[in-house]
């Protein structure tokens, strides 16, 4: 099946958080951000669902809750018997 992921690749963590969306129909893949020298920095866990589809919120902080640097990170969306990577932007 076709996977389509829309969402704003450069958001400030300071006044928005960031939709990662997956399509309807697809069980709920492990979204992990990783920073740009592959160091893990967040799984995500704040999932929902709308009449577009799943999603997953990132609100641009860390495992331990801080906000990360401004930078270019990377979202990697595993839905097991396929993996997408997609570049992210933090600007603050």
């Amino acid at each position: 099946p076709q996977t389509t992921l829309r969402f704003k690749n450069v958001f400030n963590p300071a006044t928005e958080t960031m939709a990662i969306r997956y399509a309807a129909g697809v069980a709920r893949p492990s979204i992990t951000i990783y920073d740009r020298k592959g160091r893990e920095i967040k799984i995500l866990s704040d999932y929902g669902a709308d009449a577009e589809g799943g999603y997953a919120r990132w609100d641009g902080r860390n495992t331990e809750g801080s906000v990360v640097a401004s930078g270019v990170y990377m979202a990697v969306i595993n839905y097991g018997f396929r993996v997408d990577k997609r570049k992210v932007v933090v600007i603050k």
